[in-house]
């Protein structure tokens, strides 16, 4: 099959004839061409540029003061009825702190003091019953006075040293002791 122009159509197209009138032009291309050297801004040397020595190491941060209380606010401080521990009970996410209670109104209202010389000793859940027979049986405190407090064992974890003869914790501020 040949088209209108003679030549063979090999798509098998339909011939198509141009559209009747002028053919739209194409606008002119216009090339641009590189600013001449004389025109063109002075380069500046690099190697004239004045060497910038880099500012001396920035001091080191001061470092943190000690932390010598934790927060009651920290640590979800509560105050437990000691009715409420029951035997062969089960670890949980909390320690225990028994004491009286003056003093149990004094670590809510400012927190949990960490002292290394004379940490706080925390137990966990069962062996509160114990500590809560042994204290009324040694008269250390009066068993209406007894308060047991309670706080959130991950936040205190970091201050935390193991005492494994006594199976508690002491609130002593040394750190790299797991808890």
């Amino acid at each position: 099959m040949t088209d209108a122009r003679g030549t063979k159509n090999r798509t098998a197209e339909l011939p198509f004839e141009p559209p009747p009138g002028p053919q739209p032009q194409k606008p002119p291309r216009i090339v641009r061409r590189p600013a001449t050297s004389e025109a063109a801004a002075p380069t500046t040397d690099l190697f004239d540029l004045p060497v910038r020595v880099p500012d001396p190491q920035p001091p080191a941060p001061a470092p943190e003061p000690p932390v010598t209380h934790l927060a009651p606010d920290d640590m979800l401080l509560q105050r437990i009825d000691p009715r409420s521990f029951r035997p062969n009970e089960r670890s949980d996410a909390w320690l225990y702190w028994l004491t009286d209670r003056e003093r149990a109104d004094q670590a809510l209202r400012e927190g949990l003091p960490i002292d290394p010389v004379a940490p706080l000793l925390l137990s966990e859940r069962p062996v509160v019953l114990k500590l809560l027979a042994s204290m009324a049986e040694d008269g250390e405190v009066p068993p209406q006075s007894i308060a047991v407090l309670r706080l959130r064992r991950i936040a205190a974890a970091r201050f935390l040293e193991a005492d494994r003869e006594a199976a508690c914790y002491r609130l002593s501020g040394v750190t790299n002791v797991s808890a």
